[in-house]
């Protein structure tokens, strides 16, 4: 989810780790605060009925991004 991101910037960071996974805009903060992600960086895995199986708020490598994304 970027949060408060430029897009194209966020794009561009997503492009770079070569992530397939969805990511969402939240320039608002609406949607990250209902799935309890305060702070920059959060990170949150949510599974196929949407609800959130892991979360991670504060910094992290690539290795712990796609640790999250095995849930």
């Amino acid at each position: 989810m970027n949060i408060s991101d430029d897009q194209g910037d966020a794009e561009a960071f997503i492009r770079k780790y070569g992530w397939t996974w969805p990511s969402l805009a939240d320039p608002d903060v609406e949607l990250a605060g209902s799935l309890g992600l305060y702070g920059h960086p959060a990170v949150a895995v949510l599974d196929e009925r949407g609800v959130v199986v892991a979360r991670l708020i504060g910094g992290g490598d690539a290795e712990t991004w796609e640790a999250l994304a095995d849930f």
